[in-house]
């Protein structure tokens, strides 16, 4: 589950580590039964997390930019995404982005597999609607400024892996940190050299 509807009731309901969640679909009005359990030993990392706490998506390989979903504003986001008020008022703001930009924009939390292990992978959905060609370089930026040009190549699964070494260096010298959300735009480039320019723009 995912987008608006899912956020509004894991705030509302405060739910966090150490809950579990049971939907009763077979009945005339669908209700939810919330169990709380506790987990391990009762420590500072297993305790359940306070509401609006932004939430880190897993580096599985269900979560990591492989699926993406369409939220009908013209933007695709990772699945599972969650936004806290601040965040999604900041998305709100940056949105339509304006008439250079092309395809799907995307809006992704950044993970320890983007920072840490320098595997930053755009989904197919994201890859097919921009001009990306099977191998070459993008210009990235944060905001438009001090573009870095990076090698990609495109995955057999359809999704574009930026260069690791150079993806890591660029987030370090820009504090992109894990947990950041990013929105992610494409443009066309008119340089031989690079194919496409890509601007991130982080939610504070």
């Amino acid at each position: 589950m995912y987008g608006r509807g899912w956020r509004k009731f894991y705030e509302d309901n405060n739910l966090g580590k150490g809950q579990m969640v049971v939907f009763h679909l077979d009945e005339p009005s669908p209700t939810a039964s919330i169990l709380w359990f506790q987990v391990g030993n009762g420590s500072k990392d297993e305790q359940p997390m306070e509401e609006g706490y932004p939430i880190e998506d897993s580096d599985s390989g269900n979560e990591d930019g492989e699926a993406s979903s369409d939220d009908g504003e013209g933007i695709v986001r990772t699945r599972g995404l969650l936004l806290n008020e601040i965040e999604d008022a900041q998305l709100q703001g940056l949105l339509p982005l304006s008439d250079g930009f092309i395809g799907f924009a995307f809006v992704h939390r950044l993970t320890r597999t983007d920072i840490r292990l320098g595997m930053m992978k755009i989904p197919k959905k994201v890859a097919t609607a921009t001009p990306f060609e099977e191998q070459g370089v993008v210009g990235i930026s944060v905001d438009g400024r001090r573009f870095k040009k990076i090698s990609y190549k495109t995955t057999d699964d359809g999704r574009i892996v930026f260069g690791s070494k150079k993806w890591k260096n660029f987030t370090a010298s820009r504090g992109l940190k894990v947990n950041t959300v990013v929105l992610i735009g494409f443009k066309s480039s008119e340089r031989d050299d690079v194919h496409v320019l890509v601007i991130l723009k982080k939610l504070r």
